[in-house]
């Protein structure tokens, strides 16, 4: 069992060194037997896969010169044919007696096919090149690419459909709610909003907020349950410019504590009943979405212009693999992938949606916005229906989604 630690700095030449090493150290104790070392090492054991490895090299010399001279022997070459794959990968090479050298995979096929093992070994020759060639320093110099394979990446990163009216997300909502401002909006339990009036509350709210300090590249956290006022709240943080980051009260206090000092917020939105579960820091400023008065200020939007490079949330990845890390949206890929799946699928206003994912998760961003900017009907479902499937199908019936 072989380990070579391969990094993209190293040498070429240090690491057919490292390499040459490691395998004159296992040939020094090449008569341990394998179950002892497994034995005294004591791996986590899986019936998926052998411990210690799973990929084998195993280099043959072939040389049936002796056998050919044997009296009254007459000696042909026959190839056995693949068997089964003892292990996820084995590259075995064969040296020849006149120096030629050939090579062949065996493959587990619960785990890759043909191709990527063709692949495979035009790459294994690029490395091969590479050592002989005398060009490349570095590991991380070495080409693994044909010129074929590299037009063919480019290409997958190269998007062939263009949305040229790349609008933001708040001001293509605001657009509907001056077409057809009687039309209901969103609807949350017994209570709703036409989309003159959300337009006309998150403008307010967005007015108060500008005061506050908010606008482009300002990040606004919101930790309020599953609302009407939710729905402003996110609007309202879009319409002054700035990026929502959606905190769930549900998250552990440690978690909450940890994403407001992260992400930076100076200003938090959220409900009087939510407040005290929140572990607000000193110096920021907290506004109640359920009690604040807005009625005062300007029902117009406020004139703040953002551009599509301009944030327009951060959503927190689950943690699993560590801390958990703020992914920043733009406004542009936020316009982009609504502009997609409106091709793709065309919500008009006759449809309803129902809201039901945690705003938390990167889900909810089209739950929210999609419906209101083609003129559609949110339905918002109560807080916790989203863990209760009964009632998930009786709103889906009453809201007719």
């Amino acid at each position: 069992v072989l380990r070579t630690q391969l990094d993209g700095d190293t040498p070429l030449a240090a690491l057919l060194g490292q390499v040459k090493t490691a395998a004159r150290g296992a040939q020094a104790h090449q008569e341990l037997p394998f179950d002892v070392l497994v034995e005294a090492l004591q791996p986590q054991r899986s019936l998926s896969h052998t411990p210690l490895f799973q990929v084998m090299f195993n280099h043959l010399r072939e040389d049936g010169r002796a056998l050919e001279a044997l009296p009254g022997v007459s000696v042909q070459w026959a190839s056995l044919g693949a068997g089964m794959a003892q292990f996820e990968l084995t590259l075995t090479t064969a040296e020849d007696a006149w120096g030629g050298l050939s090579a062949s995979l065996a493959y587990a096929r619960e785990l890759f096919d043909a191709g990527t093992m063709a692949q495979f070994g035009r790459h294994y020759v690029a490395v091969l090149e590479a050592l002989t060639g005398g060009n490349v320093r570095t590991v991380a110099e070495v080409g693994l690419l044909s010129a074929e394979e590299t037009a063919a990446l480019l290409a997958k990163g190269t998007c062939s459909e263009a949305y040229e009216d790349v609008m933001p997300v708040h001001e293509r909502i605001a657009r509907g709610a001056q077409a057809h401002p009687e039309r209901v909006a969103v609807v949350y339990g017994e209570a709703q909003l036409r989309y003159g009036e959300l337009d006309a509350q998150a403008n307010r709210l967005a007015q108060r907020l500008v005061k506050l300090g908010v606008g482009p590249e300002v990040r606004v956290g919101i930790a309020v349950e599953r609302s009407v006022e939710m729905v402003v709240g996110l609007l309202a943080i879009l319409k002054a410019g700035g990026a929502y980051v959606p905190l769930d009260p549900e998250y552990p206090r440690e978690r909450l504590a940890y994403m407001l000092e992260d992400s930076g917020v100076a200003l938090l939105l959220t409900q009087s009943w939510v407040r005290e579960r929140l572990p607000v820091a000193e110096g920021v400023t907290v506004l109640e979405l359920d009690t604040v008065d807005v009625s005062t200020e300007p029902v117009a939007a406020p004139q703040v212009r953002v551009h599509g490079e301009n944030l327009a949330y951060v959503i927190y990845t689950s943690g699993s693999t560590g801390r958990p890390k703020g992914a920043a949206n733009r406004h542009s890929a936020l316009s982009n992938r609504l502009a997609w799946m409106q091709s793709a699928y065309a919500l008009d206003e006759t449809d309803v949606v129902l809201q039901k994912t945690p705003f938390s998760f990167d889900v909810s961003v089209w739950e929210f916005f999609w419906p209101l900017m083609t003129g559609a009907r949110l339905a918002v479902a109560e807080p916790g229906a989203h863990r209760d499937p009964q009632r998930l199908v009786e709103l889906i019936c009453e809201q007719r989604v």
